[in-house]
């Protein structure tokens, strides 16, 4: 599993989690930081892997006649 998913599945786990706090102990604060903390696991969702730079196509010679 990439570190990218990990990092989206730990945020989200966690808003749940303090969300859970937030309901429990009638903390608005807990409630709005666990929205947060799910809010930047959604936006990281967009957010894709990084590709390989690609190496770069050998040149033809540049503009020799054929």
């Amino acid at each position: 599993m990439p570190t990218l998913t990990k990092v989206k599945l730990a945020l989200t786990l966690m808003g749940l989690i303090v969300f859970a706090a937030g309901v429990r102990y009638d903390d608005t604060r807990l409630r709005w930081t666990a929205i947060a903390f799910v809010a930047v696991a959604w936006v990281m969702r967009f957010v894709g892997p990084r590709k390989p730079n690609e190496p770069a196509a050998p040149s033809d010679g540049g503009d020799e006649a054929p």
